[in-house]
């Protein structure tokens, strides 16, 4: 069977302040995007950008999330202000990644020339685990969106 006409998920092009975002994959009418680390935080994009995408999709999928370095300190800063804006919108975020979030960033020893961004990260392992808990899943910042989101309260946390 075909899938319903506005529902498939295909490139998405988002204006923002006169210029193009690319999602390679969404479907503004369900509210979902697909999106992989590289395609996100890869690219140089900032929080206006990261802001759109939340106001756009209720749920965001990523993935390819690896192991991040203070080597590459821009991808650090990125996934950070991305998390940071899905958080603030209500968005829901389901990430694959290398290893669970307070696993993530690897400092090298370097933690302390880059205390500013250990500190953020610190903060952004915190709103990844919180955005994975029922709570966060159940609120309704997108009520009246056409999303539903009755049957949350049934999920049981991960252990």
């Amino acid at each position: 069977k075909a899938p319903a006409k506005g529902t498939e998920m295909g490139p998405v092009s988002l204006n923002v302040h006169g210029r193009s975002v690319e999602v390679p994959a969404g479907c503004p009418e369900m509210g979902v995007a697909a999106a992989t680390f590289l395609d996100l935080c890869g690219k140089p994009l900032g929080a206006a950008d990261y802001i759109a995408i939340a106001g756009t999709f209720h749920t965001v999928l990523l993935s390819d999330v690896p192991f991040l370095g203070l080597s590459d300190v821009n991808h650090v800063r990125r996934f950070i202000t991305l998390v940071d804006a899905l958080y603030d919108a209500g968005t829901k975020l389901v990430v694959h990644a290398a290893a669970q979030p307070d696993e993530l960033l690897t400092t090298g020893g370097d933690g302390a020339a880059n205390f500013d961004e250990v500190f953020a990260f610190d903060r952004t392992v915190s709103r990844l685990v919180e955005m994975g808990g029922v709570e966060y899943l159940g609120m309704s910042a997108w009520a009246g969106r056409g999303v539903k989101t009755t049957g949350i309260d049934k999920l049981t946390p991960r252990k």
